[in-house]
């Protein structure tokens, strides 16, 4: 009697650990820099194989196994796996993939006990963990899986063998009960043409079954640029978007209509009609317009003299340049000066005036004329009712010498006016 109560009081006196964490998982977002990642449940014993750390790509969920040694390592939690642990990688992720570290315990006993064999209480609680730890384990598992309702006890949810669920697809019928079907929420088949759409090779072997290139009619809520070729009719509800180089081309006998007529290049004639405003963001390149039928022309000499182009602003400035040089009809010197000064009030091609003396002056051309063989007119105010004159001294191609007189005696006036006509 004293042994036993001993032992009682001996067992009653020893504290017992718990596995109070009941998750086997613990998932991380990954940011570029951090490298640990802490676990909180706990593993049997300190095997670390009983850990999988798990890579996922999370654009698209898919997922790798990493290593332990090569790509990670565990350590525990104040040398005791009880409380958990530390996962440390040996490269950093981006924010594009997360980490998930699992417990997989083993479905293993390895305890060998014998009727008359000593058993410590930690190798006792150790067992007890472990069980704890696979049930916890299976349950992760469980609740990962599809399962009915407690109250759906009425369905049957054995799936049909394997033979005739071969190549078809997992499904429900009316009653809810699970049934390989080829496709259809009500279990029809599909049919034969069904069939090669869904099982084309490629896009482009898709279009052939479809019939996209025979001619026939497609419609689309919004195209945005991309390579491909189509025939036939193609409407755009939403718009066509093209990129920086994609090109939006007809045939040689299609049309490419937007919004009905407001804009059409037609394809047999290459006609652009345009129904409204035809704002231009940019530059014209004048040489990519057609001149057969008009559009634009860009020559300095307007040698085609067409009665339908649009001749370029800098064409038409130089021809206009370019016809004054030799017209007769075109003045090609003007000067408004102050007598007594020579000071210039205003002037086109004038170089200077000098004066020489009183009512004597020398008028400087800045662009020569062609000869001396121009004509000169003298404009001067009158005076007191006096006889006023202006006169020319002498012609050269260069200059021209005037005299302003009143009367017969030279005068300066203000002001004298000079225009000249003449080949240049």
């Amino acid at each position: 009697m004293k042994k036993a109560l001993t032992l009682i009081l001996l067992m009653a006196s020893i504290a017992m650990a718990t596995v109070s964490d009941i998750s086997n998982t613990a998932n991380f977002a990954l940011n570029g820099v951090t490298t640990e990642f802490t676990f909180n449940f706990p593993i049997p014993g300190s095997d670390t194989s009983q850990i999988d750390v798990i890579l996922v790509t999370v654009a698209t969920g898919l997922s790798e196994t990493l290593t332990e040694t090569t790509e990670y390592s565990i350590a525990a939690t104040n040398n005791d796996f009880s409380t958990g642990g530390v996962v440390t990688t040996v490269a950093t992720y981006s924010s594009s993939f997360s980490l998930t570290v699992v417990r997989v315990t083993p479905l293993t006993q390895t305890a060998d006990l014998s009727t008359k064999s000593s058993v410590s209480y930690a190798s006792l609680e150790s067992y007890f963990d472990k069980l704890t730890m696979m049930e916890q384990d299976r349950f992760q598992d469980l609740s990962l899986t599809f399962k009915a309702p407690a109250f759906d006890s009425g369905t049957s949810y054995t799936v049909p063998e394997a033979a005739e669920r071969a190549n078809k697809f997992f499904a429900f019928d009316s009653l809810g009960n699970p049934i390989a079907s080829t496709g259809g929420i009500t279990g029809s088949p599909a049919s034969a043409y069904g069939l090669t759409v869904t099982q084309s090779a490629n896009a482009a072997a898709n279009r052939v079954v479809i019939g996209l290139d025979t001619g026939d009619d497609v419609q689309f809520a919004g195209i945005t640029g991309t390579t491909g070729a189509f025939s036939g009719l193609i409407t755009a509800n939403a718009g066509i978007t093209l990129g920086a180089d994609d090109d939006l081309i007809g045939s040689a006998t299609s049309d490419i209509t937007i919004n009905t007529d407001k804009f059409t290049v037609a394809g047999a004639t290459g006609d652009t009609l345009v129904g409204g405003t035809f704002d231009v963001v940019g530059n014209i390149d004048p040489t990519s317009y057609e001149t057969t039928r008009g559009g634009f022309l860009d020559e300095d000499a307007m040698a085609s003299n067409s009665a339908v182009a649009t001749a370029s602003q800098q064409s038409i400035k130089a021809y206009i340049d370019s016809l004054i040089p030799s017209s007769k009809l075109v003045v090609k010197g003007w000067v408004n000066f102050t007598g007594a000064t020579a000071t210039i009030n205003d002037s086109f091609n004038i170089t200077s005036v000098m004066r020489n003396s009183a009512g004597n002056y020398t008028i400087t051309w800045d662009t020569d004329f062609a000869n001396s063989n121009y004509a000169l007119s003298i404009c001067v105010p009158e005076v007191g009712g006096a006889t006023t004159t202006g006169n020319i001294s002498s012609l050269s191609d260069e200059s021209c010498v005037i005299i302003t007189k009143q009367g017969t005696g030279v005068l300066d006036f203000t002001p004298i006016m000079v225009i000249a006509i003449g080949t240049q």
